[in-house]
């Protein structure tokens, strides 16, 4: 302890000791061990966005960023790894853009 006097004021500085690593038990509901997503993207591969929606992987740096193309003409840089991204598998990819109206096609109704 450390005794400290300044204008008529007295306080007990305490000097703190470092507090030790908890150790984390073998039976612990919770996984503190670091999740390593071991999801790699190509050219021309479908995904999902959480905010953006359906998109198409049309650039980016292997392991470190996709670059997608979303519906709606929005090109989003997204950092990996992502918990908002994944990946789809080319027959739920057909599935959604079937599902999906298109926004290019116009119809005009015939008199």
């Amino acid at each position: 302890m450390l005794w400290i006097a300044a204008e008529s004021a007295q306080w007990w500085v305490m000097s703190q000791r470092p507090t030790p690593a908890r150790r984390i038990l073998a039976t612990s509901p919770f996984d503190r061990s670091p999740k390593v997503d071991s999801t790699t993207y190509a050219l021309g591969d479908w995904v999902s966005h959480d905010r953006h929606g359906l998109g198409k992987v049309v650039g980016g740096e292997p392991g470190v960023n996709v670059i997608a193309d979303f519906r709606g003409g929005n090109v989003v840089r997204v950092t990996l790894p992502s918990t908002m991204l994944s990946k789809l598998d080319p027959s739920e990819a057909e599935a959604e853009v079937d599902a999906e109206p298109d926004t290019a096609e116009t119809s005009t109704p015939s008199s």
